[in-house]
């Protein structure tokens, strides 16, 4: 995924993956 190679994305990926998960 080139998701996972783009810091920013990946940062953003990290953030809505702690909202939906709290």
């Amino acid at each position: 995924m080139a998701v996972w190679k783009d810091p920013e994305l990946f940062h953003v990926s990290q953030l809505l993956w702690l909202l939906s998960s709290g």
